[in-house]
């Protein structure tokens, strides 16, 4: 053998040599994520290979956030949010959340310097920190996932509740840092084509009507009065089908209360849907109910009861801008 090949042979060795350390070294830095009582942690391999089969009998997902803790409870019917006394949530997020957690790829081991921690959004709640404890259990109150988490444009990153070194994860995963998010407010559907007629009425002001022209498609004032604005008059008809609640709260404190205003909006098959409105304190909520009209068809009868079903007994928080759409004065639609 020549000494030039000897010699590429021995420099082929070594780095051979090199790269099975670097593994090594890899495996190891993977390894003390989830500490020593945990199987080692694999890179591009499913963060929790398990959760698919567990989902099914998951009946409680707990997020401890730096701002508070809120719950997710699973009840006969569907899921609801437990600090709002359970308002049904949104079954596609809980889909989301699901997927996402069984599909969830561990890419690359990032750092285990605490003090690296909050730049990735994995700093201790409890210490005023960023990440979110996300807790998944199972009717027995066994725990089907359990990891710090955070959700963000970078990426998603993740690390064990008992270990320092964080993980960049692929997937995807529905926001958790707002609970009012995973409220279900999808019975709010109502189309612009299927308006038949829109009245304000507030205290001592009348009532104002605003009817849609069957083949324009345009609103107009019931009355011979001209609107000032024509753009004014499609915001307050159209306010109900664009309704998108910020957060609901039980009715009860609105028992004895007076409203602003009242809205109500006419569709074609005979539903009548109204909207109490209250200013409290520079806060707006809606207090919603539907009602069929003389001469419903089926189809307006059961999209009523659907409607209550979920509204009853609720008070909807809006954005100003929904609540001044909904209770505008006379001045502002009419000359």
């Amino acid at each position: 053998m020549s000494e030039a090949l000897a010699a590429r042979r021995q420099r082929s060795a070594m780095i051979a040599m090199g790269i099975a350390v670097a593994a090594l070294a890899i495996g190891a830095i993977a390894q003390i994520a989830l500490g020593p009582a945990k199987a080692p942690v694999r890179l591009d391999a499913l963060l929790a290979p398990d959760f698919a089969e567990a989902a099914p009998q998951i009946t409680e997902v707990q997020i401890d956030l730096a701002e508070g803790s809120y719950s997710l409870r699973r009840g006969a019917e569907n899921w609801g949010l437990v600090e709002r006394d359970l308002f049904p949530v949104r079954a596609d997020r809980m889909s989301a959340l699901a997927q996402g957690l069984a599909e969830l790829k561990l890419t690359r081991a990032l750092t285990a310097d605490p003090e690296k921690l909050d730049r990735l959004g994995l700093g201790d709640p409890a210490e005023g920190g960023g990440a979110a404890r996300l807790r998944l259990r199972k009717a027995d109150g066994t725990t089907a996932f359990d990891q710090w988490v955070a959700v963000s444009p970078r990426g998603i990153f993740v690390r064990a509740p008992d270990a320092k070194a964080a993980f960049a994860a692929d997937g995807t995963l529905p926001p958790l840092r707002d609970p009012a998010q995973w409220l279900d407010f999808s019975f709010l559907s109502f189309s612009r084509a299927e308006i038949a007629a829109v009245s304000v009425a507030r205290p001592n002001a009348g009532e104002i009507v605003i009817v849609q022209d069957a083949n324009t498609g345009t609103f107009a004032l019931s009355s011979d009065k001209d609107a000032v604005s024509a753009s004014a008059l499609t915001a307050t008809a159209l306010a109900l089908s664009r309704l998108r609640p910020l957060d609901v709260a039980t009715a009860d404190r609105f028992l004895n209360a007076r409203p602003q205003a009242i809205y109500r909006m006419t569709s074609l098959v005979g539903l009548t849907a109204t909207a109490a409105l209250f200013d409290e304190n520079g806060q707006y909520w809606a207090v919603l109910r539907a009602d069929p009209a003389e001469g419903a068809t089926d189809n307006g009868k059961t999209r009523a009861d659907a409607f209550n079903a979920r509204a009853a007994g609720w008070a909807f928080q809006i954005a100003q801008s929904d609540f001044e759409d909904m209770s505008p004065r006379r001045a502002d639609l009419v000359e």
